[in-house]
This record gives structure tokens, C-alpha cells and sequence, in this order.
């Protein structure tokens, strides 16, 4: 059209040029280890799994798809059954980032929804402990404080510390947990294209 003129009449150009789709992620966790994801393509005539093969009849913007997954497949580590929805599987450095903060940047391409049980994950910062050494009767006196913890607690942590570190707390970085996640897109403190959280989930998402 650029280089010529041409005439559209008898020709209904919606019908082979697709308009630029709205993109759904519907999030969902199985259990503490395991995270699934089922990413929609939104148009006019319905929604389509981003994941799965174009269908007979089908007008989709194919390019724009795979532009919007390259987004969301990083932060995940492989696919569920027929290969239909990403899982995030065993992975905790994976799991904070996508807490962290990849749901937030992903909530400024797509709408988020998620299930109340992927809701209850949440994010725990690791507690601030210090820590005193002095030398009393030609022995090492250890004491350890913190406003956080109580002695029961620091006395468990100690208990089950090695040289790898405590446990939940891998090279000091914050746990993640049960219960609602903070400072987050999910919980309503992030920014948000409309209700972020939806409990309903089409189709079952590993």
C-alpha cells in the first residue's frame, strides 16, 4: 500500500490481519516447590493459549505472541503436561525473582491473575542478628542478639546452622514462605491494569 494504490473492494481485511491481542497470565502454585503458568492471547473473537499451536480458522497476531512470551519464559524453568502452561519447578533463586519482581514488571505488558494459593506465598526478609566474641578464662565466649528473634528462635537457627548456612536463608538472602507476599503487584501495592488477583484459573494449571 505503500508503493501502490490499491482497491479493497470485495476484500474484508480483518479477516486475515489480526489486531494487536491484550495478553492474560493466570498463576497458580501446586505445592511450595512447584509454580504453573498459562499465558492467553486475548482478541476479539477469544482467547487463545500463547503455548499451544494455531487452530484452523484461526487469526492471530503470531509475531506479537512470541514477542510477549520471550517476556514470561524466563522466569521459568520448564512446561507441563502437552507443554500448554510454564512450571517454575524447585527453584527458589527462581521463585524470588519472579516474586521479587518479575511479576511487577511483567504486569506492565499483561493482566495478572492468580489463584488464593499462589496468593499465600510470601516473601521473608532475613532476620538482623548481632553477633559478640570475647576471650573469658582462656575460652571463647559467643554472645548473639537480635530485636526480631527470640532466644528459642536464635537458639533453633543455631542448632541447625553449618558451614553451608542457615537453611531458608541461602547466601543471606530473604525465604520464602506461606501467607501473602508484600510490596507486591499481587497483593494490590504494585500497579495494576484492574484486579490483579482472580481465584477462578480456566483449564487445570499443574
Amino acid at each position: 500500500r505503500e508503493s501502490f494504490e490499491v482497491s479493497a473492494e470485495g476484500f474484508d481485511e480483518s479477516l486475515y490481519v489480526p489486531k494487536k491481542p491484550e495478553f492474560e497470565l493466570y498463576l497458580d502454585k501446586q505445592d511450595n516447590s512447584i509454580i504453573g503458568a498459562k499465558l492467553l492471547a486475548v482478541y476479539d473473537g477469544g482467547k487463545y493459549n500463547v503455548l499451544e499451536k494455531i487452530g484452523p480458522g484461526q487469526v492471530r497476531d503470531i509475531p506479537e505472541e512470541m514477542r510477549v512470551r520471550s517476556l514470561v519464559e524466563p522466569y521459568f524453568n520448564g512446561f507441563g503436561p502437552g507443554e500448554t502452561v510454564f512450571v517454575l519447578s524447585h527453584n527458589e533463586d527462581m521463585l524470588y525473582v519472579l516474586l521479587a519482581g518479575g511479576l511487577h514488571r511483567l504486569s506492565e505488558y499483561m493482566t495478572i491473575y492468580t489463584s488464593e494459593a499462589f496468593r499465600g506465598m510470601k516473601i521473608v526478609s532475613s532476620p538482623s542478628v548481632s553477633v559478640g566474641v570475647s576471650l573469658k578464662s582462656d575460652l571463647l565466649e559467643l554472645s548473639i542478639h537480635s530485636e526480631e528473634m527470640d532466644a528459642g528462635e536464635l537458639a533453633y537457627l543455631l542448632s541447625r546452622y553449618d558451614r553451608r548456612g542457615f537453611p531458608g536463608y541461602p547466601g543471606g538472602r530473604p525465604g520464602i514462605t506461606g501467607g501473602s507476599r508484600r510490596g507486591s503487584a499481587a497483593d494490590g501495592t504494585g500497579p495494576e491494569k484492574e484486579p490483579y488477583c482472580r481465584p477462578e484459573i480456566p483449564g487445570n494449571v499443574p
